[in-house]
């Protein structure tokens, strides 16, 4: 599961002829770009491997039903908690479903990104920091990432979530999703 979003990663990384035509204005430097991710999925139409091998299996780990909740406190009683921000447990399926939406084109994939931040910044309110500061320091910038991906179906949508950049401001409402998403 998620040694296959790893590998396809790695692949981005590997020297691409295209690199250079595959950048966008603003992009971010940890992140693959949309258009890096046609780049894959043409190779992987072409039968190329490894891209023929691991784009199947990203698609598969975004079918993985999410039975992951939220709580409004988060404590973090061990490394795998909480179970929807760990590697091993929501995290991989999170981060498959950005990809996929770029690797089929498929908008409910990015729906789904959208509907598990939503869920997120609606009901998780507080984060126990001195038992959550490493599982958040992990987990959180691959929600970052794949909120990134999405950017452009969210674009215009309006989520629920905090109206302000405030930690433990429950006050929650209605805008833009990727600002509700940055002061989450």
């Amino acid at each position: 599961g998620w040694a296959v979003v790893c590998l396809l990663a790695g692949l981005v990384l590997a020297p691409l002829a295209e690199a250079g035509a595959a950048t966008r204005p603003g992009a971010r430097g940890y992140l693959t770009t949309p258009l890096e991710l046609s780049l894959i999925r043409a190779k992987a139409d072409e039968g190329q491997e490894p891209y023929a091998r691991a784009v199947p299996g990203v698609i598969a780990l975004a079918a993985t039903p999410w039975i992951w909740g939220f709580s409004a406190h988060v404590l973090c009683l061990d490394a795998n908690s909480p179970a929807w921000n760990d590697n091993g447990a929501g995290t991989p399926v999170t981060t498959a479903n950005a990809l996929s939406y770029h690797l089929t084109g498929s908008v409910s994939y990015a729906e789904t990104v959208r509907l598990i931040l939503q869920a997120a910044m609606t009901n998780v309110q507080h984060f126990d920091l001195w038992e959550c500061e490493l599982p958040v320091a992990w987990g959180v910038p691959e929600l970052v990432a794949a909120a990134d991906l999405i950017e452009d179906y969210w674009e215009g949508m309006t989520c629920t979530g905090p109206l302000q950049p405030a930690p433990g401001d429950p006050t929650l409402g209605s805008g833009p999703c990727k600002r509700l998403f940055q002061n989450w």
